[in-house]
């Protein structure tokens, strides 16, 4: 599986999906990943089902929440990767179980984060 180039290295922002089922907090990260300047989203989706049209856009990164309705993160970490092979999936979350994890880990999510870490912390993070 691919990574995502440092950005030490960059010279443009990483490109970034985010699938979330709460607008708010989709809004708030967009925001969030905006104004850091390592970070450019391209496309949000809302659920599983709705991911096909913004992995298209070919992201490099997915921050994808776990517990969506019509699958979960699990399906929305799977329909992504088909859609766009490279693009790395990051799953986020409020809950962090093993069970979760696994289940990420399974469909093919490479790191899984905490909705409660702090902005910097959760945007270092991000950065492979």
């Amino acid at each position: 599986m691919s990574t995502v180039e440092s950005t030490s290295r960059r010279t443009s922002p990483i490109t970034v999906m985010i699938v979330d089922d709460s607008a708010a907090v989709r809004e708030a990260l967009a925001e969030v990943l905006d104004a850091d300047g390592r970070f450019r989203v391209v496309g949000t989706a809302n659920d599983p089902t709705d991911v096909e049209g913004p992995a298209a856009l070919l992201p490099e990164l997915a921050v994808v929440d776990v517990q969506m309705p019509h699958g979960g993160g699990p399906e929305a970490a799977r329909r992504i990767i088909a859609a766009s092979p490279d693009t790395v999936v990051v799953a986020l979350s409020a809950m962090s179980t093993p069970s979760l994890r696994r289940q990420m880990a399974d469909a093919g999510a490479v790191a899984y984060l905490t909705k409660g870490d702090a902005g910097d912390v959760l945007l270092d993070r991000l950065v492979v």
